[in-house]
């Protein structure tokens, strides 16, 4: 029998997927093995749209994913994108979204992106994750990657 998370990839790969041709180091940073990413670029650097797109890909591979930022514009951004790429296994129930609590999952299953604002540390408290995205890192307190997220790795 096929995995839920195999058969969600295979519905979802079936879909269109986004096209990286105008930024190649997005898709690079995207299928790097590495276990710790980061990237610099400037603005339109589809930084967030890559991160979206990580957090899919680890769902689809049956991770707990958080993503984090420390603006609720980024938050919107990112939710979008994500959503957009998961909206056909949302529409056929394959996944569950909460639109308030920012988290798309596998239903009765921990397996999910988990979406918060994260300027201060207290906002990620009580969470956990396979797979932690930082957005915008640099505007975050310095509180959240010691007390915060290091524990959740």
């Amino acid at each position: 029998m096929t995995s839920p998370f195999k058969q969600a990839w295979a519905t979802l790969t079936a879909v269109k997927r986004r096209d990286f041709t105008r930024h190649q180091k997005a898709k690079a940073f995207i299928d790097s093995p590495a276990l710790r990413k980061m990237a610099k670029a400037g603005r339109r650097g589809s930084k967030t749209t890559a991160s979206a797109d990580m957090a899919v890909k680890g769902l689809m591979d049956g991770k707990r994913v958080v993503y984090g930022t420390p603006t609720s514009q980024q938050l919107d951004t990112f939710w979008r994108e994500a959503t957009n790429a998961l909206w056909p296994l949302i529409q056929n129930n394959t996944l569950v979204m909460n639109k308030t609590e920012h988290t798309i999952g596998y239903p009765n299953s921990e397996v999910a992106i988990i979406a918060k604002t994260l300027w201060n540390a207290d906002t990620a408290r009580g969470t956990y994750g396979d797979i932690i995205v930082l957005d915008e890192f640099q505007l975050m307190n310095e509180s959240v990657w010691e007390d915060v997220v290091q524990p959740m790795l």
